[in-house]
């Protein structure tokens, strides 16, 4: 059986494999966000009782894609939306999103493709002809939801209680994941950065709001279904582990990494 190795199984890599010898930065020098509190008050909103928002779909797709390197699927030919390798129930659900939001009925036959050619239009117009996402101005909270629900469901992990991760791996998108968690109103983001490693990733651990723990718990069977598929591509890889053993590395690693950010934003409050 042929072995797939892609992004999506590279989170759960860097997840186990990476020791703590990473820089760490608190403060990395980002553009300042435009606007304020007081002009867009839901931004620190600590209630989630009352909130609901709306799926935008295309920032939704924007935060699902595969980001390694850049855009890989620009050609207008190609009409892909993206790679779904090892990521069965991400792709089943990425099709049928595209049904009921774009009122389509993309190409799926390829194994691990999707096609369409009005949505794959539509997603190539964030990105410059280099494949770099063009800096993006999120006009709205359902934008900026979608797209951190997208990065949270492919690329994120839940560590423990409020404290939440997302990686991106050889990526451009560091800017807007940060931008966006600002904007949403986390107050304590880490950001870490694996020098040395290929491929280079960056982590961004994130307090996360009431509100952004209410609609990731809306999601938590998908992403469920999504974590244990990479875990068993995962274990075709390291065919010398068991499924037991990966997941007991996985706790483990977790609980290390939770237990020190944790320390981390307790000290800076």
């Amino acid at each position: 059986m042929k072995i797939l190795f892609n992004n999506f199984i590279l989170v759960l890599f860097l997840t186990i494999s990476l020791e703590t010898t990473a820089q760490i930065s608190t403060n990395r020098s980002f553009p300042p966000i435009n606007g304020n509190k007081e002009d867009k008050k839901w931004y620190a909103h600590p209630d989630s009782t009352d909130f609901n928002f709306s799926i935008s779909p295309n920032y939704f797709l924007l935060g699902t894609l595969n980001g390694y390197m850049g855009r890989k699927y620009s050609n207008p030919e190609e009409n892909t939306i993206d790679s779904y390798k090892a990521a069965t129930h991400l792709k089943r659900y990425i099709f049928d999103f595209i049904k009921n939001h774009y009122f389509t009925s993309p190409d799926s036959t390829d194994a691990y493709f999707i096609k369409d050619e009005k949505v794959a239009k539509k997603i190539n117009s964030y990105f410059d002809q280099d494949g770099k996402i063009i800096p993006q101005e999120l006009k709205d909270e359902n934008e900026l939801y979608s797209y951190i629900l997208g990065k949270y469901l492919v690329y994120g992990e839940h560590l423990d209680e409020n404290i939440y991760k997302i990686i991106i791996v050889n990526s451009f998108e560091g800017d807007l994941v940060y931008k966006s968690l600002k904007q949403i109103g986390c107050d304590k983001i880490l950001y870490k950065i694996y020098r040395g490693y290929i491929p280079t990733s960056q982590v961004y651990y994130f307090e996360a709001t009431p509100r952004m723990i209410k609609f990731f718990k809306s999601f938590a069977n998908l992403k469920d279904k999504i974590s244990h598929e990479s875990i068993l591509s995962y274990l075709e890889i390291r065919s010398i582990s068991t499924l037991n053993d990966i997941k007991r590395m996985r706790n483990e690693s977790k609980n290390k990494e939770f237990n020190r950010i944790k320390a981390a934003f307790s000290n800076d409050r």
